[in-house]
């Protein structure tokens, strides 16, 4: 697990307001893929799809599951928020 002052410490190295919107809907949501963290904040899954990549990397959030795609009708992975 990770400690609230790391976190704190990513946020103050940069940490934009978009990647804190994205990691603060997958700590308080289940089960969301990139697709419905793009619905929410009406934004395109490109964007949500690099900032899941940069909170993975940081170590905030882990893949946990997949779910069928309404859309695409695919399997895609929905997040879980660690720290």
């Amino acid at each position: 697990m990770i400690a609230q002052t790391s976190l704190q410490a990513y946020d103050r190295e940069g940490m934009n307001s978009l990647r804190t919107d994205v990691y603060n809907l997958i700590r308080e949501c289940n089960m969301l893929s990139n697709r419905d963290i793009a619905n929410i904040l009406h934004r395109e899954p490109s964007t949500i799809s690099g900032r899941t990549n940069e909170l993975m990397e940081g170590g905030f959030i882990v893949p946990w599951d997949t779910k069928k795609d309404p859309i695409t009708g695919r399997k895609v992975q929905v997040w879980e928020a660690i720290a």
